[in-house]
């Protein structure tokens, strides 16, 4: 079990981390190359997943990618520098993001997005389909 203040502002208790929101915590993850993001979407799951999916691919791309039942799912996200921002603008006209100060690069240095999705129609029980074999 983890204890204490963490690295950018993040304390812990547990196994479970909470991020001080204030400005110089985001310069501080931006400046170590990562960006941690969480959304909410009340939108149908898999028609979210698909529009996510398309305007991610048009900034940058998956790296990593984790569902979690119907209830969320977490990202992770590599991008340029330079193409943050337009993400993010595009990202919150379809779904509710957390408040993140613009990056205003020009720079084409690699930085990694660890995004969080909440759905809201989400119920933890999932169930799939299993498509009938022939044998």
């Amino acid at each position: 079990a983890l204890s204490g203040e963490g690295p950018l502002g993040m304390t812990a208790s547990g196994n479970v981390f909470e991020m001080v929101q204030n400005e110089f915590d985001y310069v501080l993850i931006i400046q170590m190359g990562k960006i941690y993001w969480t959304g909410i979407c009340s939108k149908e799951r898999n028609q979210a997943i698909t529009q996510i999916g398309t305007i991610i691919n048009r900034h940058g791309f998956f790296s990593d990618f984790k569902l979690f039942s119907d209830v969320s799912l977490s990202m992770v996200i590599e991008i340029e520098e330079r193409k943050v921002d337009a993400l993010y603008e595009e990202l919150a006209g379809y779904l509710a993001l957390e408040d993140f100060p613009a990056v205003h690069s020009n720079s084409a240095k690699e930085r990694i997005i660890l995004f969080h999705v909440t759905f809201t129609r989400g119920t933890g029980n999932v169930a799939r389909e299993v498509p009938a074999v022939p044998g």
